[in-house]
């Protein structure tokens, strides 16, 4: 069975702007209790994402003041109609948390690992084990 993020996501994706400032994009992430923002443009087209990380880490220079100063720009993005197995492996391979899911540029949900855990804890079959008997082994002798 193939399971598309659509299934899984969370929408819509709370997002914020390039332009609005460090502290109000943090009370966001703890009021929300998530840990990541996409970033739009004013047109609501993805130009970023920002991270609990990415607000906590030190920096040089002048201190930021927007979200555009903290942001990650190069963002790795998957597709409404992609597989959940093709964002898993994404997720492993560029050691990411989350991704936003877009549509014509535009950001339509997002999918965290956590998305994913519960895909695989549905499709677990939730049957008893059997005991696995204990065989005696002769070594010889």
């Amino acid at each position: 069975m193939f399971v598309k993020l659509t299934e899984v996501m969370s929408r819509p994706a709370v997002t914020v702007k390039a332009d609005k400032q460090v502290d109000e994009a943090a009370r966001l992430l703890v009021d929300l209790g998530i840990s990541a923002l996409p970033v739009v443009d004013t047109r609501g087209v993805l130009v970023g994402i920002v991270s609990r990380a990415d607000l906590m880490a030190p920096t040089e220079g002048s201190v930021p003041k927007t979200v555009a100063d903290v942001m990650t720009k190069e963002v790795h993005t998957v597709g409404a109609n992609c597989r959940v197995s093709k964002a898993t492996r994404i997720m492993l391979e560029s050691g990411i948390e989350r991704l936003p899911v877009v549509r014509g540029g535009r950001v339509v949900g997002i999918v965290s690992q956590g998305d994913l855990v519960k895909v695989l804890a549905r499709d677990v079959p939730l049957q008893p084990r059997s005991p696995i008997p204990h065989r005696r082994t002769s070594h010889g002798g």
